[in-house]
C-alpha cells in the first residue's frame, strides 16, 4: 500500500496521518503522526494502530471498521487520545484507498487534526447560548409578570413577541401572532383614522402616553384601549422598533371612585353625613332619611347597615308603596295557612326574614292609616303577629325609614301619625339634591363611569362641554337621572368619551339649565388669586374659599382653559 501511496505526499501533509492495512496494521505515518504519538515510523510499521494510537474509539467503535463497511470516509469529532491524556481532543477522518475503479478497499487514511480551540470555541458558544437563554425566559417572565398587554414590534410593526396579559385582553395567542403585523389582526381605529402612534413612534422618536383607540379582540367585540409606545433603538441609538403597552379600558376603575354601593360625595354636608353615620352605625336607634328622590337614600340606608354590628346580617328592602294594605301586611309580618284566600302554607314575613340586621322602610310616607298602626307597635316593643295567628313573635331588628315627603307637613294634614313620626325621627338625616352639591358631579361621574366599565361599557370619561353641560344642569331627579343619563350616553357614544351628541335630548332642553356668568368682582378676584398663586388652582381655590370644582366651572365661564 505504501508503494501505491506516494510516501512524499503522505509525509508534506500537515497535519498527522496514518496508513492502515485492512486488519489495522500501520504500514506508514507522517513527521506529525510522529510528534503527535511519540513514536518513530520504523517502530510503528507492522504493529496494530490501537497500540500507536491509542484512542476512546478503538475497539467495538472503531471508526476504521465503519469506513470499511460503509465504503466512504467516517469523522468522528471530540475524540480524546489515551496516549496523551493532557493533549487537546482531535477529529479523526478515516477514508478507505481503493486500486484504479475498483471498489474493495485495500486500507484506510487516518488523518488526525487537533480541535482543541474549536471544542473550546463551541464550549464558549453553548454557554453563551444557555445564557441568552436565561435571559429571554427571565425577560419573558418580567413581561407576564406586567399587567399591562404588551407589544414588541420591528420596523414594520411586526409583532415580535407578546406578554400574557396582552394574550389575554385580546385573545390571540402569542405564537399565531409573532410574525404578523399588528395591522392583521388588530382592526385598530386609530390606524383606520390613519393615526397610528406606532407609525409616530417609528418616524420621530417621541414616546407617546395615554393614546386611546379601540382594538378588536378575537372574538371580533370592540375592545376600548389606553396606548403608550416607546421607541426600541440598536447600539447605535438608531430606532428599530417599538415597544407597545395597553390597558383595557372596559375593566379599568378610576382611582377615586367609591366601591359599588357606597355613598360618593366630599362637599361638607356630605362628609358631615358620612361623619355621622360613623358615629351612629352601632346604634340601634331608628333612623329617618329625607330628601328629594334619587338623592341616594338607599344607598346611605345600605351604607349605615354595612358600617355597624349588624354588617354581617340581613337588610331587607321593603317599599311601601308598592302593594296594597292587606299584601304589605302579610309582606311585613307574615302571614299562616288560611289567613286569606290563596295562603296555603305559612309565610315568614320580611321582618322575621331580618331578624338580628336592618329593615329598610322606603316610601314610608305611602303607609295606610292602619299600617301606621301596627308599624308603631312594632317599634315601640318589637313584636307582632302574623296575619291569622294569635302567636306573638319577638325580633331584634333596626328600622332604617326614608321619605321624599315632607312628614312635618304630613303630621300637620292629618296623613302622618304624629306618634308615628316621632318613633321613626329618632335620628333624621336630610340628604341634599345634587343641585345643592355641585362639586361632587365630577366625583360622582368617575364612580358611575366606573361602574359601567365593570359591566362591559367602553366609556371613560366625559368631553369638556359635557362636562360643564352636567355642572350647569339643574339634575330635577338627582342622582337618579345622573345614572339613567350615565348609562345612555354609554350606550349611544362612539368612542370612549361622551360627547355632547350622546346625551339624552331633555338634558338640552333650556328651562333645566341655569348657567350665569360671573360677576365682574368675582371674575377679578379670581384671577388675582391665580396670578398671586402662580396658576396653582389647589391654592387658589383654598385662598378663595371655594371647592377645586368651584373654580374649574367658574374658569370654564370665564372661557379660561382649564385641565380637564
Amino acid at each position: 500500500m505504501s508503494a501505491i501511496f506516494p510516501v512524499d505526499l503522505l509525509h508534506s501533509l500537515p497535519e498527522a496521518v496514518f496508513a492502515i492495512t485492512l486488519d489495522k496494521r500501520i504500514i506508514d505515518m507522517n513527521a506529525a503522526a510522529e510528534m503527535l504519538t511519540g513514536v518513530q515510523a520504523d517502530a510503528a510499521r507492522g504493529r496494530p494502530c490501537s497500540e500507536i494510537l491509542r484512542c476512546e474509539v478503538c475497539g467495538p467503535r472503531c471508526p476504521l471498521d465503519v469506513a470499511i463497511e460503509r465504503g466512504e470516509a467516517v469523522t468522528s469529532f471530540n475524540v480524546r487520545l489515551l496516549a496523551a491524556p493532557d493533549a487537546e481532543p482531535v477529529r479523526l477522518h478515516t477514508a478507505p484507498v481503493r486500486l484504479g475503479g475498483s471498489s474493495t478497499p485495500i486500507g484506510v487514511l487516518e488523518s488526525i487534526r487537533p480541535i482543541g480551540h474549536l471544542v473550546g470555541l463551541f464550549g464558549a458558544l453553548r454557554e453563551k447560548s444557555e445564557l441568552l437563554e436565561r435571559e429571554r425566559n427571565w425577560a419573558q417572565a418580567v413581561l407576564d409578570s406586567i399587567g399591562e398587554g404588551v407589544f414588541a414590534l420591528d420596523a414594520n410593526r411586526v409583532v415580535t413577541a407578546a406578554n400574557r396579559t396582552a394574550e389575554r385582553i385580546t385573545g390571540y395567542m402569542e405564537p399565531e401572532i409573532v410574525g404578523k403585523a399588528c395591522t392583521e389582526f388588530l382592526a385598530c381605529r386609530a390606524e383606520c383614522a390613519r393615526a397610528c402612534p406606532v407609525l409616530k413612534v417609528l418616524g420621530g422618536g417621541q414616546t407617546v402616553t395615554n393614546f386611546e383607540t379601540e382594538f378588536r379582540d378575537r372574538a371580533g367585540r370592540t375592545l376600548p384601549v389606553s396606548l403608550s409606545v416607546a421607541p426600541l433603538r440598536d447600539t447605535h441609538g438608531q430606532i428599530v422598533g417599538a415597544v407597545e403597552t395597553f390597558r383595557d379600558l372596559r375593566t379599568l376603575m378610576p382611582a377615586t371612585a367609591a366601591p359599588a354601593g357606597l355613598v360618593v360625595g366630599n362637599t361638607p354636608r356630605m362628609r358631615q353625613i358620612m361623619e355621622f353615620v360613623q358615629v351612629l352605625k352601632d346604634s340601634d336607634a331608628t333612623v329617618l332619611l329625607q330628601g328629594e328622590s334619587g338623592t341616594g337614600k338607599g344607598l346611605l340606608a345600605g351604607a349605615i347597615h354595612r358600617a355597624g354590628r349588624r354588617a354581617q346580617k340581613p337588610f331587607v328592602t321593603v317599599t311601601c308603596s308598592a302593594l296594597p294594605e292587606g299584601l304589605l301586611e302579610s309582606e311585613l309580618f307574615g302571614h299562616v295557612r288560611g289567613a286569606f284566600t290563596g295562603a296555603i302554607r305559612d309565610t315568614v314575613g320580611r321582618f322575621e326574614l331580618a331578624d338580628g340586621g336592618t329593615v329598610f322602610l322606603d316610601e314610608v310616607a305611602e303607609l295606610s292609616p292602619a299600617m301606621q298602626v301596627k308599624l308603631l307597635r312594632f317599634l315601640q316593643d318589637q313584636e307582632f303577629e302574623r296575619v291569622g295567628s294569635t302567636k306573638t313573635v319577638h325580633v331584634d331588628v333596626r328600622v332604617i325609614a326614608a321619605t321624599n315627603q315632607d312628614l312635618h307637613q304630613a303630621t300637620a294634614d292629618g296623613r302622618f301619625r304624629t306618634d308615628l313620626f316621632y318613633r321613626l325621627n329618632v335620628i333624621p338625616i336630610e340628604l341634599p339634591p345634587l343641585r345643592e352639591r355641585r362639586e361632587d358631579i365630577p366625583l360622582l361621574v368617575e364612580h358611575i363611569l366606573g361602574r359601567l366599565a365593570a359591566k362591559g361599557r367602553m366609556v371613560r370619561t366625559l368631553a369638556p362641554e359635557v362636562m360643564e353641560l352636567f355642572l350647569q344642569y339643574s339634575w330635577p331627579g338627582s342622582i337618579r337621572e345622573l345614572e339613567n343619563t350615565l348609562e345612555h350616553a354609554a350606550l349611544c357614544s362612539r368612542g370612549s368619551v361622551i360627547d355632547v351628541a350622546a346625551l339624552p335630548r331633555s338634558l338640552l332642553r333650556p328651562p333645566f339649565i341655569v348657567s350665569s356668568r360671573p360677576r365682574s368682582d368675582e371674575m377679578e378676584r379670581t384671577l388675582e388669586m391665580l396670578a398671586r398663586h402662580h396658576g396653582n388652582q389647589s391654592r387658589a381655590s383654598q385662598a378663595l374659599g371655594i371647592s377645586r370644582t368651584t373654580l374649574w366651572r367658574r374658569l370654564r365661564r370665564l372661557g379660561r382653559p382649564v385641565p380637564i
